[in-house]
Protein backbone atom coordinates (compact mmCIF):
# COMPACT_ATOMS: atom_id res chain seq x y z
CA UNK A 1 0.00 0.00 0.00
CA UNK A 2 1.26 3.76 -0.96
CA UNK A 3 0.67 7.09 0.23
CA UNK A 4 -1.90 8.65 -1.39
CA UNK A 5 0.08 12.13 -0.91
CA UNK A 6 3.88 11.09 -0.85
CA UNK A 7 3.79 8.07 -2.57
CA UNK A 8 5.42 6.20 0.15
CA UNK A 9 5.24 2.73 0.30
CA UNK A 10 3.44 0.99 3.80
CA UNK A 11 3.74 -2.07 5.31
CA UNK A 12 2.31 -1.21 8.67
CA UNK A 13 -1.19 -2.03 9.16
CA UNK A 14 -1.81 1.06 11.33
CA UNK A 15 0.05 3.47 9.17
CA UNK A 16 -2.29 1.62 6.27
CA UNK A 17 -5.39 2.42 8.27
CA UNK A 18 -4.48 6.09 8.75
CA UNK A 19 -3.51 6.02 5.19
CA UNK A 20 -7.08 5.43 4.41
CA UNK A 21 -8.36 7.42 7.18
CA UNK A 22 -6.19 10.76 5.55
CA UNK A 23 -7.55 9.98 2.36
CA UNK A 24 -11.08 9.53 3.09
CA UNK A 25 -10.79 13.61 5.47
CA UNK A 26 -9.27 15.13 2.90
CA UNK A 27 -11.96 13.30 -0.13
CA UNK A 28 -13.77 16.19 0.20
CA UNK A 29 -11.68 19.92 0.26
CA UNK A 30 -13.54 21.59 2.01
CA UNK A 31 -12.47 24.43 4.43
CA UNK A 32 -13.02 22.76 7.65
CA UNK A 33 -11.56 19.64 8.97
CA UNK A 34 -14.29 16.74 7.98
CA UNK A 35 -13.06 14.22 10.29
CA UNK A 36 -13.13 16.95 13.52
CA UNK A 37 -15.59 19.43 12.76
CA UNK A 38 -19.12 19.15 13.94
CA UNK A 39 -22.53 20.48 12.26
CA UNK A 40 -24.48 22.66 14.38
CA UNK A 41 -27.94 23.05 14.22
CA UNK A 42 -27.41 26.88 13.42
CA UNK A 43 -25.79 25.76 10.47
CA UNK A 44 -28.04 23.61 9.10
CA UNK A 45 -31.18 26.07 9.44
CA UNK A 46 -29.09 28.74 7.92
CA UNK A 47 -28.59 26.30 4.82
CA UNK A 48 -32.06 25.94 4.24
CA UNK A 49 -32.96 29.83 4.95
CA UNK A 50 -35.12 30.94 2.34
CA UNK A 51 -35.97 27.39 0.82
CA UNK A 52 -39.59 26.43 0.39
CA UNK A 53 -40.13 22.84 1.58
CA UNK A 54 -43.63 21.15 1.59
CA UNK A 55 -44.87 20.66 5.64
CA UNK A 56 -46.78 18.38 6.99
CA UNK A 57 -49.91 18.86 9.49
CA UNK A 58 -49.58 17.90 13.41
CA UNK A 59 -51.93 14.63 12.82
CA UNK A 60 -49.11 13.13 10.39
CA UNK A 61 -46.43 14.74 12.85
CA UNK A 62 -47.66 13.45 15.86
CA UNK A 63 -47.86 9.98 13.71
CA UNK A 64 -44.24 10.11 13.19
CA UNK A 65 -43.48 11.15 16.90
CA UNK A 66 -45.48 8.24 18.31
CA UNK A 67 -43.61 5.98 20.65
CA UNK A 68 -42.32 3.12 18.03
CA UNK A 69 -44.61 -0.21 18.83
CA UNK A 70 -43.44 -4.24 18.81
CA UNK A 71 -45.42 -4.46 15.46
CA UNK A 72 -42.98 -2.49 13.81
CA UNK A 73 -40.02 -4.14 15.32
CA UNK A 74 -40.87 -8.08 14.54
CA UNK A 75 -42.24 -6.24 10.90
CA UNK A 76 -38.66 -4.71 10.29
CA UNK A 77 -36.98 -8.33 11.29
CA UNK A 78 -39.21 -10.01 9.59
CA UNK A 79 -38.01 -8.81 6.45
CA UNK A 80 -34.38 -8.97 7.30
CA UNK A 81 -32.36 -10.65 4.65
CA UNK A 82 -30.50 -13.38 5.18
CA UNK A 83 -26.98 -14.56 4.86
CA UNK A 84 -25.45 -10.89 5.05
CA UNK A 85 -22.29 -9.92 6.52
CA UNK A 86 -22.28 -9.71 10.44
CA UNK A 87 -22.97 -6.00 11.82
CA UNK A 88 -20.29 -3.72 13.69
CA UNK A 89 -22.29 -5.58 16.91
CA UNK A 90 -21.62 -9.05 15.34
CA UNK A 91 -24.91 -10.02 14.99
CA UNK A 92 -25.92 -11.44 11.74
CA UNK A 93 -29.92 -11.13 10.96
CA UNK A 94 -30.26 -14.63 11.19
CA UNK A 95 -29.77 -14.21 15.01
CA UNK A 96 -32.78 -11.64 15.11
CA UNK A 97 -34.90 -13.77 13.06
CA UNK A 98 -34.19 -16.36 15.84
CA UNK A 99 -34.44 -14.07 18.84
CA UNK A 100 -37.29 -12.49 17.98
CA UNK A 101 -40.04 -13.06 20.98
CA UNK A 102 -37.10 -12.40 23.38
CA UNK A 103 -35.26 -9.13 21.41
CA UNK A 104 -38.63 -6.93 20.42
CA UNK A 105 -39.12 -5.92 23.80
CA UNK A 106 -35.71 -4.87 24.03
CA UNK A 107 -35.24 -2.98 21.32
CA UNK A 108 -38.64 -1.41 21.91
CA UNK A 109 -37.68 -0.25 24.88
CA UNK A 110 -33.79 1.04 23.92
CA UNK A 111 -35.49 3.04 21.14
CA UNK A 112 -38.11 4.67 22.63
CA UNK A 113 -35.36 5.87 25.43
CA UNK A 114 -33.25 7.57 22.37
CA UNK A 115 -36.19 8.94 20.41
CA UNK A 116 -36.82 10.72 24.22
CA UNK A 117 -33.53 11.37 25.51
CA UNK A 118 -32.37 12.10 21.98
CA UNK A 119 -29.10 9.96 21.94
CA UNK A 120 -28.25 6.60 21.28
CA UNK A 121 -26.28 4.14 22.78
CA UNK A 122 -22.79 4.63 21.90
CA UNK A 123 -22.79 0.92 21.00
CA UNK A 124 -25.66 1.77 18.58
CA UNK A 125 -23.44 4.47 16.58
CA UNK A 126 -20.19 2.79 15.91
CA UNK A 127 -19.87 1.32 12.55
CA UNK A 128 -16.96 -1.38 10.93
CA UNK A 129 -16.10 -0.29 7.52
CA UNK A 130 -14.93 -2.72 5.01
CA UNK A 131 -12.80 -1.72 1.59
CA UNK A 132 -12.97 -3.87 -1.26
CA UNK A 133 -10.68 -2.73 -4.11
CA UNK A 134 -12.48 -1.51 -7.24
CA UNK A 135 -11.74 -4.22 -10.41
CA UNK A 136 -9.10 -2.78 -12.97
CA UNK A 137 -7.80 -0.42 -10.90
CA UNK A 138 -3.80 -0.13 -8.80
CA UNK A 139 -4.41 -1.82 -5.30
CA UNK A 140 -1.99 -0.24 -3.64
CA UNK A 141 -3.67 3.28 -3.78
CA UNK A 142 -6.25 4.34 -1.16
CA UNK A 143 -8.35 5.80 -3.49
CA UNK A 144 -8.52 2.51 -5.77
CA UNK A 145 -10.81 1.51 -2.60
CA UNK A 146 -14.63 1.55 -2.47
CA UNK A 147 -15.72 1.83 1.22
CA UNK A 148 -18.69 0.02 3.28
CA UNK A 149 -19.95 0.53 6.00
CA UNK A 150 -21.12 -2.07 8.53
CA UNK A 151 -23.89 -0.24 10.53
CA UNK A 152 -25.13 -2.07 13.68
CA UNK A 153 -27.86 -4.13 13.33
CA UNK A 154 -29.88 -2.49 16.08
CA UNK A 155 -29.72 1.26 14.15
CA UNK A 156 -30.55 -0.65 10.78
CA UNK A 157 -33.68 -1.82 12.55
CA UNK A 158 -34.12 1.60 13.95
CA UNK A 159 -33.93 3.90 10.74
CA UNK A 160 -35.89 0.70 9.10
CA UNK A 161 -38.67 1.62 11.06
CA UNK A 162 -38.39 5.56 10.76
CA UNK A 163 -38.29 4.62 6.60
CA UNK A 164 -41.68 2.98 7.08
CA UNK A 165 -43.56 5.58 8.58
CA UNK A 166 -42.34 8.02 6.35
CA UNK A 167 -43.04 6.17 3.26
CA UNK A 168 -46.76 6.94 3.67
CA UNK A 169 -46.29 10.50 3.55
CA UNK A 170 -43.18 10.77 1.07
CA UNK A 171 -45.80 10.67 -2.07
CA UNK A 172 -47.60 14.07 -0.69
CA UNK A 173 -43.69 15.38 0.07
CA UNK A 174 -41.85 14.50 -3.40
CA UNK A 175 -43.38 15.40 -6.66
CA UNK A 176 -42.91 13.34 -9.70
CA UNK A 177 -40.29 16.05 -11.33
CA UNK A 178 -38.10 14.70 -8.94
CA UNK A 179 -38.58 11.15 -9.74
CA UNK A 180 -36.50 10.30 -12.81
CA UNK A 181 -38.76 7.89 -14.84
CA UNK A 182 -38.61 7.04 -18.51
CA UNK A 183 -40.54 8.44 -21.01
CA UNK A 184 -42.11 4.92 -22.42
CA UNK A 185 -44.14 4.44 -19.51
CA UNK A 186 -46.46 6.28 -17.63
CA UNK A 187 -47.06 6.37 -14.13
CA UNK A 188 -48.19 3.10 -12.73
CA UNK A 189 -50.54 4.34 -9.63
CA UNK A 190 -51.37 3.18 -6.89
CA UNK A 191 -53.46 -0.55 -7.60
CA UNK A 192 -51.32 -1.30 -10.17
CA UNK A 193 -47.74 -2.56 -10.34
CA UNK A 194 -44.82 -3.14 -13.05
CA UNK A 195 -44.80 -5.41 -15.35
CA UNK A 196 -41.98 -6.55 -17.55
CA UNK A 197 -42.03 -5.30 -21.27
CA UNK A 198 -40.80 -7.77 -23.57
CA UNK A 199 -37.91 -6.41 -25.89
CA UNK A 200 -37.41 -3.64 -24.34
CA UNK A 201 -35.41 -1.51 -21.95
CA UNK A 202 -35.99 -1.97 -17.93
CA UNK A 203 -37.75 1.14 -17.66
CA UNK A 204 -40.16 0.81 -20.45
CA UNK A 205 -42.92 -1.21 -18.30
CA UNK A 206 -46.89 -1.76 -18.55
CA UNK A 207 -48.97 -1.33 -15.61
CA UNK A 208 -50.50 -4.36 -14.49
CA UNK A 209 -53.78 -4.42 -11.95
CA UNK A 210 -53.13 -6.37 -8.94
CA UNK A 211 -54.31 -10.06 -7.89
CA UNK A 212 -57.50 -10.37 -6.46
CA UNK A 213 -56.54 -10.22 -2.89
CA UNK A 214 -53.82 -7.78 -3.55
CA UNK A 215 -52.92 -4.33 -3.08
CA UNK A 216 -50.47 -1.42 -4.08
CA UNK A 217 -50.52 1.29 -1.85
CA UNK A 218 -47.94 3.95 -3.87
CA UNK A 219 -46.99 4.94 -7.42
CA UNK A 220 -44.87 2.64 -9.59
CA UNK A 221 -44.81 -0.53 -7.32
CA UNK A 222 -42.58 -3.42 -8.31
CA UNK A 223 -45.04 -6.00 -6.64
CA UNK A 224 -48.39 -5.77 -4.83
CA UNK A 225 -48.63 -7.16 -1.49
CA UNK A 226 -51.60 -9.60 -0.02
CA UNK A 227 -54.33 -8.52 1.86
CA UNK A 228 -54.49 -10.24 5.48
CA UNK A 229 -56.81 -12.81 5.68
CA UNK A 230 -59.67 -11.03 7.34
CA UNK A 231 -59.29 -8.08 5.10
CA UNK A 232 -59.91 -7.68 1.12
CA UNK A 233 -58.79 -4.92 -1.09
CA UNK A 234 -61.00 -1.85 -1.84
CA UNK A 235 -62.62 -1.17 -5.11
CA UNK A 236 -59.14 1.26 -6.24
CA UNK A 237 -56.82 -1.94 -4.91
CA UNK A 238 -54.89 0.58 -3.17
CA UNK A 239 -55.63 -0.18 0.74
CA UNK A 240 -56.94 -3.06 2.74
CA UNK A 241 -59.98 -2.65 4.31
CA UNK A 242 -62.42 -5.34 6.82
CA UNK A 243 -64.19 -8.00 4.81
CA UNK A 244 -67.74 -7.64 5.57
CA UNK A 245 -69.32 -10.74 7.49
CA UNK A 246 -72.04 -12.06 6.34
CA UNK A 247 -75.46 -14.10 8.15
CA UNK A 248 -78.58 -13.93 8.65
CA UNK A 249 -78.43 -10.58 10.48
CA UNK A 250 -81.42 -8.58 11.89
CA UNK A 251 -80.40 -5.70 11.46
CA UNK A 252 -79.52 -5.87 7.78
CA UNK A 253 -81.65 -8.69 6.18
CA UNK A 254 -85.56 -8.57 5.41
CA UNK A 255 -85.70 -12.03 5.43
CA UNK A 256 -84.97 -12.24 8.77
CA UNK A 257 -88.04 -10.10 9.71
CA UNK A 258 -89.98 -12.68 6.94
CA UNK A 259 -89.14 -15.62 9.29
CA UNK A 260 -89.25 -14.16 12.81
CA UNK A 261 -92.94 -13.13 11.37
CA UNK A 262 -94.09 -16.33 9.61
CA UNK A 263 -92.65 -18.26 12.69
CA UNK A 264 -94.45 -16.34 15.39
CA UNK A 265 -97.77 -16.37 14.05
CA UNK A 266 -97.70 -20.43 12.78
CA UNK A 267 -96.86 -21.10 16.42
CA UNK A 268 -99.73 -18.47 17.92
CA UNK A 269 -102.17 -20.65 15.50
CA UNK A 270 -100.77 -23.94 16.95
CA UNK A 271 -100.85 -22.50 20.56
CA UNK A 272 -104.86 -21.50 19.61
CA UNK A 273 -105.30 -25.02 17.91
CA UNK A 274 -103.84 -26.71 21.28
CA UNK A 275 -105.99 -24.48 23.36
CA UNK A 276 -109.69 -24.86 21.87
CA UNK A 277 -108.64 -28.66 21.49
CA UNK A 278 -108.02 -28.69 25.79
CA UNK A 279 -111.41 -26.50 25.92
CA UNK A 280 -113.58 -28.96 23.65
CA UNK A 281 -111.07 -31.46 24.64
CA UNK A 282 -114.46 -34.31 25.31
CA UNK A 283 -115.99 -33.59 22.42
CA UNK A 284 -115.78 -36.31 20.02
CA UNK A 285 -114.30 -34.80 17.10
CA UNK A 286 -110.84 -33.98 19.60
CA UNK A 287 -111.42 -37.35 21.46
CA UNK A 288 -111.54 -39.41 17.75
CA UNK A 289 -107.74 -40.94 17.04
CA UNK A 290 -106.47 -40.50 20.93
CA UNK A 291 -106.40 -36.85 21.63
CA UNK A 292 -103.13 -37.24 23.81
CA UNK A 293 -101.58 -37.89 20.38
CA UNK A 294 -103.04 -34.61 19.08
CA UNK A 295 -102.01 -32.32 22.35
CA UNK A 296 -98.29 -33.97 21.45
CA UNK A 297 -98.39 -33.41 18.08
CA UNK A 298 -98.89 -29.68 18.54
CA UNK A 299 -96.91 -29.08 20.96
CA UNK A 300 -94.12 -30.64 18.69
CA UNK A 301 -94.99 -28.37 15.94
CA UNK A 302 -94.93 -25.13 18.58
CA UNK A 303 -91.24 -25.78 19.06
CA UNK A 304 -90.38 -26.35 15.46
CA UNK A 305 -92.16 -23.54 14.68
CA UNK A 306 -89.81 -21.45 17.80
CA UNK A 307 -86.77 -23.55 16.92
CA UNK A 308 -86.45 -21.01 13.85
CA UNK A 309 -85.22 -18.13 15.90
CA UNK A 310 -81.73 -20.25 16.67
CA UNK A 311 -81.13 -20.36 12.91
CA UNK A 312 -81.03 -16.28 13.03
CA UNK A 313 -78.94 -13.66 14.22
CA UNK A 314 -75.15 -14.07 14.80
CA UNK A 315 -73.76 -18.03 14.93
CA UNK A 316 -72.31 -18.93 18.61
CA UNK A 317 -71.12 -22.76 19.59
CA UNK A 318 -74.32 -22.57 21.82
CA UNK A 319 -76.53 -22.00 19.16
CA UNK A 320 -74.77 -23.94 16.73
CA UNK A 321 -75.16 -27.14 18.92
CA UNK A 322 -78.80 -26.44 19.64
CA UNK A 323 -80.11 -25.39 16.24
CA UNK A 324 -80.39 -29.23 14.92
CA UNK A 325 -81.39 -30.86 18.12
CA UNK A 326 -84.42 -28.46 18.89
CA UNK A 327 -85.25 -28.84 14.97
CA UNK A 328 -84.61 -32.72 14.27
CA UNK A 329 -86.38 -33.41 18.27
CA UNK A 330 -89.86 -31.92 17.56
CA UNK A 331 -89.87 -32.64 14.32
CA UNK A 332 -88.97 -36.52 15.19
CA UNK A 333 -91.89 -36.37 17.92
CA UNK A 334 -94.51 -34.85 14.94
CA UNK A 335 -93.45 -37.35 12.65
CA UNK A 336 -94.07 -40.68 15.09
CA UNK A 337 -96.87 -38.94 16.35
CA UNK A 338 -98.53 -39.36 13.13
CA UNK A 339 -97.37 -42.53 12.62
CA UNK A 340 -98.66 -43.76 15.45
CA UNK A 341 -101.85 -41.86 14.95
CA UNK A 342 -101.92 -43.49 10.78
CA UNK A 343 -101.28 -46.98 12.72
CA UNK A 344 -104.11 -46.83 15.36
CA UNK A 345 -106.15 -45.60 12.36
CA UNK A 346 -105.87 -49.50 10.57
CA UNK A 347 -106.11 -50.88 14.04
CA UNK A 348 -109.24 -49.42 14.78
CA UNK A 349 -111.04 -50.47 11.42
CA UNK A 350 -109.32 -54.35 11.67
CA UNK A 351 -110.81 -54.19 15.36
CA UNK A 352 -114.50 -53.61 14.35
CA UNK A 353 -114.65 -57.13 13.06
CA UNK A 354 -116.20 -60.02 14.75
CA UNK A 355 -113.50 -61.63 16.58
CA UNK A 356 -110.82 -59.52 15.70
CA UNK A 357 -107.52 -59.84 17.69
CA UNK A 358 -106.90 -56.13 17.27
CA UNK A 359 -109.43 -55.19 19.86
CA UNK A 360 -106.79 -55.78 22.91
CA UNK A 361 -104.22 -52.94 21.17
CA UNK A 362 -106.70 -50.43 20.97
CA UNK A 363 -105.88 -47.79 23.42
CA UNK A 364 -103.51 -45.24 24.65
CA UNK A 365 -100.88 -47.79 25.48
CA UNK A 366 -99.88 -48.87 22.34
CA UNK A 367 -99.24 -45.55 20.64
CA UNK A 368 -97.72 -43.99 23.71
CA UNK A 369 -95.45 -46.63 23.86
CA UNK A 370 -94.74 -46.50 20.66
CA UNK A 371 -93.86 -42.54 19.83
CA UNK A 372 -91.75 -42.90 22.61
CA UNK A 373 -89.60 -45.51 21.50
CA UNK A 374 -89.37 -43.69 18.44
CA UNK A 375 -88.40 -40.89 20.13
CA UNK A 376 -86.02 -42.16 22.29
CA UNK A 377 -83.62 -43.03 19.20
CA UNK A 378 -83.84 -39.48 17.49
CA UNK A 379 -82.75 -38.36 21.02
CA UNK A 380 -80.25 -40.82 21.61
CA UNK A 381 -78.68 -39.96 17.85
CA UNK A 382 -78.38 -36.34 19.12
CA UNK A 383 -76.57 -37.31 22.45
CA UNK A 384 -74.35 -39.41 20.10
CA UNK A 385 -73.58 -36.62 17.84
CA UNK A 386 -73.20 -33.61 20.64
CA UNK A 387 -70.75 -35.95 23.06
CA UNK A 388 -68.62 -36.43 19.71
CA UNK A 389 -68.79 -34.23 17.23
CA UNK A 390 -70.82 -31.49 18.23
CA UNK A 391 -71.63 -28.54 15.47
CA UNK A 392 -69.58 -25.35 16.09
CA UNK A 393 -69.20 -21.81 14.81
CA UNK A 394 -67.38 -21.27 11.84
CA UNK A 395 -65.93 -18.62 9.51
CA UNK A 396 -65.79 -19.11 6.28
CA UNK A 397 -62.84 -16.68 4.57
CA UNK A 398 -62.52 -18.32 1.12
CA UNK A 399 -66.15 -19.28 -0.58
CA UNK A 400 -67.01 -15.42 -1.08
CA UNK A 401 -64.28 -12.93 -1.86
CA UNK A 402 -64.33 -9.90 0.78
CA UNK A 403 -66.96 -11.84 3.29
CA UNK A 404 -66.36 -14.05 5.72
CA UNK A 405 -69.26 -16.16 6.15
CA UNK A 406 -70.12 -16.79 10.17
CA UNK A 407 -71.83 -20.19 9.96
CA UNK A 408 -72.09 -23.34 11.86
CA UNK A 409 -70.64 -26.22 11.30
CA UNK A 410 -72.41 -29.49 11.49
CA UNK A 411 -69.49 -31.41 13.41
CA UNK A 412 -70.15 -34.53 12.40
CA UNK A 413 -71.87 -34.95 8.56
CA UNK A 414 -72.88 -39.01 9.85
CA UNK A 415 -74.76 -37.14 12.72
CA UNK A 416 -76.91 -34.17 10.78
CA UNK A 417 -77.79 -36.89 7.95
CA UNK A 418 -78.27 -39.85 10.11
CA UNK A 419 -80.82 -37.19 11.87
CA UNK A 420 -82.51 -35.82 8.73
CA UNK A 421 -82.43 -40.08 7.43
CA UNK A 422 -84.16 -41.15 10.52
CA UNK A 423 -86.83 -38.04 10.06
CA UNK A 424 -87.38 -39.13 6.28
CA UNK A 425 -87.44 -42.71 7.51
CA UNK A 426 -90.48 -42.12 9.51
CA UNK A 427 -91.88 -39.14 7.06
CA UNK A 428 -92.03 -42.19 4.37
CA UNK A 429 -93.09 -44.90 6.33
CA UNK A 430 -96.52 -42.71 7.65
CA UNK A 431 -97.15 -41.62 4.12
CA UNK A 432 -97.21 -45.41 2.15
CA UNK A 433 -99.36 -46.23 5.34
CA UNK A 434 -101.57 -43.64 5.67
CA UNK A 435 -101.77 -43.99 1.56
CA UNK A 436 -102.59 -47.77 2.04
CA UNK A 437 -105.76 -47.30 4.51
CA UNK A 438 -106.53 -44.15 2.57
CA UNK A 439 -110.01 -45.88 1.43
CA UNK A 440 -110.94 -46.88 4.56
CA UNK A 441 -114.63 -46.25 5.67
CA UNK A 442 -115.59 -42.48 6.18
CA UNK A 443 -115.53 -42.83 10.15
CA UNK A 444 -112.05 -43.62 9.93
CA UNK A 445 -110.67 -41.02 6.76
CA UNK A 446 -108.57 -39.08 9.00
CA UNK A 447 -105.73 -41.50 7.20
CA UNK A 448 -106.64 -38.67 4.55
CA UNK A 449 -105.15 -36.00 6.48
CA UNK A 450 -101.98 -37.92 7.19
CA UNK A 451 -101.60 -38.98 3.61
CA UNK A 452 -101.47 -35.25 2.46
CA UNK A 453 -99.53 -33.95 5.35
CA UNK A 454 -96.72 -36.68 5.09
CA UNK A 455 -97.11 -35.49 1.04
CA UNK A 456 -96.08 -32.20 2.08
CA UNK A 457 -93.85 -32.89 4.81
CA UNK A 458 -91.74 -35.16 1.58
CA UNK A 459 -91.97 -33.01 -1.07
CA UNK A 460 -90.08 -30.36 0.56
CA UNK A 461 -87.33 -31.84 2.33
CA UNK A 462 -86.82 -33.24 -1.03
CA UNK A 463 -86.41 -30.69 -2.51
CA UNK A 464 -84.66 -28.80 0.21
CA UNK A 465 -81.71 -31.32 0.00
CA UNK A 466 -80.36 -30.28 -3.20
CA UNK A 467 -80.95 -26.71 -2.60
CA UNK A 468 -78.91 -26.96 0.98
CA UNK A 469 -76.21 -28.11 -0.61
CA UNK A 470 -75.76 -26.20 -3.39
CA UNK A 471 -75.72 -23.30 -0.89
CA UNK A 472 -73.43 -21.29 1.44
CA UNK A 473 -73.47 -19.29 4.19
CA UNK A 474 -76.72 -16.89 5.43
CA UNK A 475 -78.62 -18.72 1.97
CA UNK A 476 -77.88 -22.07 3.40
CA UNK A 477 -79.71 -21.11 6.36
CA UNK A 478 -82.54 -19.58 5.17
CA UNK A 479 -83.31 -22.74 3.13
CA UNK A 480 -83.20 -24.80 6.01
CA UNK A 481 -85.78 -22.52 7.68
CA UNK A 482 -88.26 -22.64 4.56
CA UNK A 483 -87.88 -26.20 4.56
CA UNK A 484 -88.51 -25.99 8.62
CA UNK A 485 -91.50 -23.51 8.45
CA UNK A 486 -93.49 -24.94 5.34
CA UNK A 487 -93.23 -29.20 6.33
CA UNK A 488 -94.60 -27.61 9.90
CA UNK A 489 -97.09 -25.40 8.07
CA UNK A 490 -98.20 -28.47 5.59
CA UNK A 491 -98.83 -30.56 9.03
CA UNK A 492 -100.87 -27.87 10.95
CA UNK A 493 -103.10 -27.28 8.24
CA UNK A 494 -103.84 -30.64 6.95
CA UNK A 495 -104.74 -32.43 10.33
CA UNK A 496 -106.27 -30.15 11.64
CA UNK A 497 -107.73 -27.58 9.79
CA UNK A 498 -110.89 -30.19 8.82
CA UNK A 499 -111.36 -30.25 12.72
CA UNK A 500 -110.50 -26.87 13.44
CA UNK A 501 -113.58 -26.46 10.53
CA UNK A 502 -115.99 -28.33 12.73
CA UNK A 503 -115.40 -26.74 15.83
CA UNK A 504 -115.66 -23.16 15.09
CA UNK A 505 -118.29 -23.15 12.25
CA UNK A 506 -119.97 -26.64 12.13
CA UNK A 507 -120.53 -27.63 15.71
CA UNK A 508 -123.61 -29.36 14.93
CA UNK A 509 -121.70 -32.37 13.26
CA UNK A 510 -119.78 -32.55 16.63
CA UNK A 511 -121.31 -35.87 17.95
CA UNK A 512 -120.63 -39.14 18.53
CA UNK A 513 -123.58 -40.34 16.00
CA UNK A 514 -121.73 -38.49 13.65
CA UNK A 515 -118.72 -39.37 14.23
CA UNK A 516 -119.84 -42.83 13.59
CA UNK A 517 -121.48 -42.42 10.90
CA UNK A 518 -120.68 -41.64 6.84
CA UNK A 519 -120.43 -37.92 6.84
CA UNK A 520 -117.14 -37.31 8.43
CA UNK A 521 -115.22 -34.33 6.12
Amino acid sequence: MRDHQTNASLRNPKDIANAFKDYYCSLYNLNKDPCTHQTTDIEINDFFKGIHLPSIDSTTLQKLNSPITNVEVEAVIKALLMHKSPRANWFSDEYYKAFTTLLIPKLVAVFNMAAKSGTFPSEMLQAVIVILPKPGKDPTLPQNFRPFSLLNADLKIYAKILANRFMEITPSLIGLDQVPRGRCSEECLPGFRKSVREGYHPCCYNCAPCSEGEISNHSDSKSCKKCPENEWPNKAKNICIDKVNEYLSYEEDILVLFFSVTSVIFATTSLFILGLFVWFRRTPIVRANNRNLSFILLLSLILSFLSVFLFLGRPVDITCMLQQVTFGVPFTISATSILAKTIMVFIAFKATRPGSSCRKWVGVKLPNTFMLFCSSIQVMNCILWLSISPPFQEYDMDSYPGKILIQCNEGSVIGFYSMLGYMGFLAAVTFVLAFMVRTLPDSFNEAKYITFSMLVFCSVWIAMIPAYLSTRGKYMVAVEIFAILTSSAGILMCMFSPKLYILLFKPELNTKKTMLGKRML
